[in-house]
Parts: structure tokens; sequence; C-alpha cells
């Protein structure tokens, strides 16, 4: 007997329309998850430096803003689309926290809504590509990619590579190259706003043999723009994090320390996944004494995951494919190329996570379709109260992120050997003023990591702080020692030298400074600063206006150049720039403070009678 195209369509529709709802569960329930976040703020790790304290981002988008993104390399990464991103936000919503954490929110609900569209589509099975994407929304390991401000870079990327691969999959199954060059510019968008995206051309090999089911030699030749866009995409990020000195070398990182540290992160994220236990944003640095049991325990448990994966992969092709998406997404994150100091984060498992909860979920899907009706409802209670305490875990992580002490303080609580945990607890007690609870975390962190230049410029910093000085120049100096091309190092040496009263070697270290990277603010702000506390106004206006010009929003440095054009009776231009410069809050109240002298020197001298 025909089968009737109506009964067809009409299941068709059923469908597409239960996809929708499932679609906008998703976004609601996530949005919804992660509501509180509004009244977040920002945090002291990163964030000032992505957003709040950092002129060129702080003061919104703008051409000139946007062009030095597209060239900078920023917090040792190359991702132009995340920072103007940021001065969008900016633009929009000011420098209001809670609005910047909406828009991760938002776009971590969307990521979720790309995720069941991604599996449902090829595969018209709604409920497992719904199990999946509701297990990648509530899991609390995505708290930290989602809640820190400063990882908008992956909340974006990920969107961007999911409508890439979604793009990808219309074109697969339509044709057109219109779909094809849409899926190549996403997948551009999602490289410039974070590295990791690198993996997307082998990503597109894992689709086209689960659940595209047309991978063949000749489909291979399709990824050639992709791997080519990758490859230039790794090759920049390799010299930003050269330029940054995050870059590890085998002399620091030994191929058998990266073998074990990439065995170690293998083995770690699925443990986390299916026990998300003491979740934070500091882990150990390294495996510490017992690194042969630890690597032993993962290798064991990897071959134990691997052993179970091949007895499944019988089921359905989903398993090697889940496995292959995490086992590749995870590469440039698992230590074999050595980026900063931690093994593992949770915001590594961001995108390699997907994978994993695909497979999970068709297992579950496949295991019970035959089962009688009660197991098949015993299994869907068990997926939804798995989901519900994975959500109520995620609302319990999420107070660790309700501000920096909180947030700070744990990671020092969860690793005290951290360098990272206490450099930046150590500095938010110094920035709030606390600097007898501050020096000893900075401290600790010298003892930690003595040849570590960072540790040694912030216990300098703090040092500086509480007035304790030459202390300040001693770690300064050490740190400079350890670093001798490090232009940031040079200004604040020379900084404190100044402080000292010893303005000739600070005109050395601030020059020397300069010279090291042209385009450091810091360093023409102080040269500048030093040369008008010694009456030489024309030498420093050149410098204090390379430094307003390089940080435009930076008030502290149009205040400085104000108050020289002043002093050389320049008076009409130093009343506009200090009153630019008079922003609201303490960052404007030197501006105001130079404004005021002059237009009361202006008033004093004018003749009697007039205003």
């Amino acid at each position: 007997m025909a089968r009737d195209p109506s009964n067809d369509s009409a299941a068709l529709a059923r469908e597409r329309r239960l996809a929708a709802v499932v679609a906008a569960a998703l976004l609601l329930g996530t949005l919804a998850l992660y509501a509180p976040v509004a009244g977040f703020g920002f945090v002291r790790y990163d964030d000032h430096d992505y957003v709040a304290s950092y002129p060129r981002i702080s003061t919104g988008l703008s051409w000139a803003n946007a062009a030095w993104a597209l060239t900078a390399f920023h917090v040792g990464n190359w991702h132009p689309l995340t920072l103007i991103a940021h001065m969008a936000d900016v633009s929009l919503f000011g420098l209001a926290p809670g609005a910047h954490h909406a828009v991760n929110a938002g776009l971590h609900a969307l990521n979720a809504v790309l995720v069941f569209l991604l599996l449902w589509r090829p595969t018209r099975r709604v409920a497992p590509a719904a199990l999946a994407a509701a297990l990648f929304a509530a899991h609390p390991l995505q708290v930290e990619s989602v809640a820190w401000i400063s990882q908008l870079k992956s909340v974006l990327s990920l969107a961007l590579l999911l409508l890439s691969l979604l793009a990808y999959e219309a074109f697969a199954r339509r044709g057109g190259w219109g779909r094809y060059l849409g899926s190549l510019a996403l997948c551009l968008g999602a490289l410039s706003a974070k590295p990791t995206a690198v993996v997307a051309p082998a990503l597109l090999v894992v689709l086209d043999v689960w659940p595209l089911g047309r991978a063949t030699v000749r489909r291979l030749v399709e990824k050639i723009p992709f791997v080519a866009a990758a490859a230039a995409a790794a090759l920049v990020t390799v010299i930003a994090q050269e330029h940054e000195g995050a870059l590890g070398t085998l002399q620091s990182h030994p191929w058998p320390v990266r073998l074990a540290d990439a065995v170690f992160a293998y083995a770690w994220y699925p443990a986390r996944i299916f026990w998300p236990r003491d979740l934070s944003l500091f882990y150990p640095t390294d495996l510490g004494p017992a690194a042969l049991a630890k690597v032993a325990s993962a290798a064991a448990l990897l071959l134990a995951v691997l052993g179970a994966a091949i007895l499944l992969a019988r089921r359905g092709p989903y398993v090697g494919a889940g496995a292959a998406w995490y086992g590749i997404a995870l590469l440039p994150a698992c230590g074999l190329v050595p980026f900063g100091t931690q093994i593992v984060a949770d915001r590594y498992a961001y995108l390699p996570s997907i994978g994993l909860f695909a497979a999970l979920a068709w297992a579950v899907s496949d295991g019970t379709a035959t089962r009688s009706p009660w197991v098949r409802r015993a299994a869907a209670i068990l997926c939804g109260a798995t989901v519900l305490a994975l959500a109520l875990a995620t609302r319990a992580q999420l107070g660790v992120w309700r501000d920096s002490e909180t947030l700070l303080s744990r990671g020092v609580e969860r690793a005290p050997d951290n360098v990272h945990a206490r450099i930046n607890y150590g500095l938010w007690l110094a920035e709030e003023g606390r600097l007898g609870e501050a020096l000893p975390h900075l401290e600790r962190a010298v003892a930690i990591a003595p040849r570590f230049a960072t540790a040694r410029l912030d216990l300098g910093f703090a040092l500086a702080r509480a007035g304790r000085l030459e202390e300040a120049r001693e770690q300064y100096e050490a740190a400079w020692r350890l670093e001798p091309r490090n232009a940031t190092l040079a200004a604040e040496l020379g900084r404190v030298l100044a402080r000292l009263g010893l303005r000739d070697e600070a005109e050395a270290k601030l020059r020397e400074s300069i010279r090291l990277d042209p385009r450091l603010e810091a360093g023409h702000l102080l040269l500048g600063t030093v040369l008008y506390d010694e009456g030489r106004f024309e030498e420093a206006e050149a410098h204090l206006e390379t430094a307003a010009a390089l940080a435009p929003g930076d008030p502290l440095a149009k205040a400085a150049l104000g108050a020289n054009l002043a002093a050389l009776g320049r008076v009409a231009e130093a009343v506009r720039v200090l009153r630019e410069a008079a922003v609201p809050g303490p960052s404007g109240d030197r501006a105001r403070l130079e404004l005021g002298k002059l237009l009361g020197s202006a008033a004093a001298a004018a003749p009697p009678g007039r205003p």
C-alpha cells in the first residue's frame, strides 16, 4: 500500500512544532538559570583588562578603537571580534557589569539552542538532541565560561562556530555555494573571537561521519579553505603568546611533562562532567609530588573509557563521533602546546563537552528504545532529574562568581600553591586598601615562584602602595633581572625610582621602557610626568600627547597633558583638555583640581569688572 504523503507532512509538522517548543524551553530555561548574573560585578581577574579599566575598550566602539583591535595582541591573544564585541557592549550599556553578564548568559542560552539544532536537524530525533543540549546548558562546568565577563570570547566563538557547523550541515543536505561560503565566513568569525576554533576543520570531518553520514575522501577537499584559515589563526596565536611571554618552551615544558599534562587533562574533564565537585577558577599548576600516580590513574581511566567506547561503538557511530569531538576540541588546551600556566580549567571544557553530552544522550535513547514503556518512562524521569540536579549545582556555583573576594578567596582555598590565585587575591586586597592582608599572599606567590617576574612585579606594586619604596625597588629590580626586555617592568621601576627622588635613574629607565615598547602608554605618561616635575615642559609635551593618543579614554593622561599645557601658557588648549579629562569619579580628580586652579588664576588675572 502506498504511503499517504499527507501523513508524512503532518508528522513533519508535529516534529517541527515539538522542536520549536524544545528550542524555546532551552532558551528561556537557560536564561532563567543564569538570571542571577545580572546582579554580579566585574571580578579582579582579566575583567579590568578586557573591559573596566582598559581605555581602548572602556571608551566604547569607535573607528579608532576597532582599527586598534584588528592588529592588537591583547592579553596574549589576537581576538579582534571579541574586543570589538566588548566595545559594542560598553557603547550600548556603559560600564554597568550586569548588562555585560547578561550578554554572556544570552549567548550561552543561544548556544544551547544551536547545540539542539545541530543534533536534531540531520537526525530528526528530538529527544536525544534535547537531552544533550539540556546537559550542555545546565552543567556547572560551564559556569566559568558564562559568569565571567572576560569569557565573552568563549560564548561568542562557540555561537559563531555552531552557526558555521549548521550552515555546513545545510550545505551538505541541499548544496549551494552560498551556504558553503556562509559556513566559512562564520568560521572566520569564530576564529577571530577565540583561537580555539582552530579545530573547526576537524569537527567538520566528525560531522561528516556522524550525524551527516557522508564521510568520503572526496569530502576532505571541502575542508581546505577551513584548514587554511585555522592554520593562519594558529600561527597568529603562537606569535601573540610569544609576544606576551606566555608560550612554554621545551626547556620549561619538556615533552615528558607535556604528555603527562595531556593525559591528566583528557581524563580530568570527563571525571568533572560526571562528578562536578570542587570547581574553582584556579587549580594546581602542576601535578605535584604524586605526579606519577595521578598520570597512571588518568591513563587507566582513559583506557577504561576507550574500552567502553569500543564496546558501545556497535550501537552506532555516535559513540566514536562524540569521543572524537571531545578529543579534537580539547587539543588546543590539553597541554601539548603549553599556553599560560594552568593544566586544566573549567572554561576549557566548553566546546569539548558537547561531544560527550551527545554520545551520552544517544546511548541513553538507543539503549532504552526497545525496552518496555515503564523502562523508557523511568529513563526519562532519571534524565530529567539529572538535568535538574545539574541546574541546582550550577545555581550554587554561580554564587562563587558574585564578587571578587568570594571568587579569589575560594581559588586560594582550592589551590593554595597556585601562584596566580595568590597574586590575584593579593592584588585585589591591595586595591581595596587591605595591605596587611595582601602582602602575605603576594610574598607567598614569590616564594612559590621566585623566578616568576610577574609575582615580584605585583609584590613591588603592593609594597609601593604601602610606602615601602626601597623594598618595592628591590622587587622590581629582581623582576627586571629575570625579564630585562619587559617594558612594563621598566616603567614600574621608573615610577618607584621617581618616587624615591632618583630622577636621573627614573628618566633613564622610563626611556628604556619606551624603547622596548613605543606604544606603552604608561612609559610615556610616567616619563612625561618626570619631565614636567623637572620643569622641562617642552620635552614633556611630546610624551604626554603620545600617552593621551595611545589611551584616548584615560583621564589621567589627559589631566597630565592639560597641566603641562597650562605650564606652557597655552591656557585655552589646557582648559579644553582638562574639561575632557574631568570625568566623574576618582579618575577625574586631578583634572578637576588642575582646571579649578587654572580657572581661578585666570579669574584673578582678569581686569576688574570683567567676568
